[in-house]
């Protein structure tokens, strides 16, 4: 929690903390959904994006396309169907797409890493982000 650290950090502090998201968070990303969550989380006013409101709306993302591929009739049967069938770019949500098979129900990811900035109280990111398989190959760029 970004809170906890800023807490638990002083803007005096020589100490460097580092993490890594599957998801944007602060002020990273662009793109159609980032615009779209941040809309949303400033009029529901909250005050950070966190990586939590951004995998949130991604999921948000992966059952609307997996209802869109799901006919009229949607059982359990035909919706289980439809998400193993989704590929979604995420729109600057994530460094890759979500990409679903029948085989693979976790898809390839992208792992970016973060710096804290004492200064600024933020995170910020650091490189580009880091493409893996399902499988914990790293993906070429």
């Amino acid at each position: 929690d970004n809170a906890t650290l800023r807490n638990a950090t002083p803007a005096t502090s020589k100490l460097t903390v580092y993490s890594y998201g599957r998801f944007i968070a602060g002020e990273d990303g662009a793109g159609e959904q980032v615009t779209a969550l941040r809309a949303a989380l400033a009029q529901a006013k909250v005050p950070e994006l966190t990586s939590s409101w951004s995998g949130g709306w991604t999921l948000g993302l992966v059952v609307q396309d997996a209802l869109q591929r799901c006919a009229a009739d949607c059982g359990p049967r035909e919706f289980h169907a439809a998400l193993e069938g989704v590929d979604l770019d995420t729109g600057g949500l994530t460094g890759t797409r979500v990409k679903l098979t029948p085989d693979d129900h976790y898809g390839p990811s992208a792992y970016r890493l973060y710096r804290f900035d004492n200064q600024a109280r933020t995170f910020a990111p650091v490189g580009d982000w880091l493409a893996i398989s399902s499988k914990g190959e790293i993906l070429p760029k």
